[in-house]
């Protein structure tokens, strides 16, 4: 009995490399209109799409990885995928705005974005180009080393136990004195600690020492 989806099958297999061609000459004569019909297709058929593309993915995982590789070895290549990750970041965030704020306000509540936005803010305030840059394993590692000492935070300034989103990163030189101490990596671990909110906020832009010999 002849079953048209067999042959088509064993046709394609037979014929793989005319097709891809022809595919792909296709495809650059009629850009506009092949972007348009694949994008209609896959808004119609979300799921069965990414079913299907979840599924080879899973089976040839080794093949994409190497592809991939290969593919990003080209730096023409890596630039058209930076600027093909920027227009698609920016289109879903403008479509789907109050989902990515409220999945923003979720990730700052836990410990690992906490962290991220501790590294943000003090990136920003970092003038002074002889600064390291500050990373979320450094911070991580403040805290880590903390905690390693006294067996919970306890604040650097006054030395007491803190309490559970009462904590801040504390420069014991501050960032806006870089210029007073041009040889120093204000952003280096000795340099950092934990402590109180209200003892960083009252600290201010002195010194751990000017701070320590005017309170006690």
């Amino acid at each position: 009995m002849f079953i048209r989806k067999d042959y088509q099958q064993e046709y394609y297999q037979k014929n793989k490399k005319e097709r891809l061609k022809y595919a792909r000459e296709y495809h650059q004569k009629n850009k506009e209109y092949s972007r348009n019909y694949y994008k209609r297709y896959n808004e119609e058929r979300r799921e069965e799409v990414n079913e299907r593309n979840r599924e080879y993915n899973r089976d040839h995982k080794k093949e994409r990885n190497k592809y991939q590789q290969k593919y990003f070895q080209k730096e023409e290549n890596r630039e058209r995928r930076r600027e093909y990750m920027k227009s698609y970041a920016k289109d879903y965030y403008q479509s789907h705005r109050k989902e990515c704020l409220d999945n923003l306000k979720r990730y700052f509540k836990t410990p690992k974005g906490r962290l991220a936005l501790k590294t943000v803010r003090h990136n920003r305030r970092t003038i002074s180009e002889k600064c390291s840059k500050l990373t979320i394993k450094k911070v991580q590692l403040v805290y880590e080393r903390n905690i390693s000492k006294y067996g919970r935070l306890v604040c650097a300034l006054c030395n007491k136990p803190i309490k559970f989103g009462e904590d801040s990163l504390e420069h014991f030189i501050p960032l806006s004195r870089y210029e007073e101490f041009p040889y120093r990596d204000l952003n280096a671990l000795n340099n950092l600690g934990i402590s109180h909110r209200k003892c960083n906020s009252s600290k201010g832009t002195k010194t751990l020492e000017e701070w320590r010999n005017k309170n006690m």
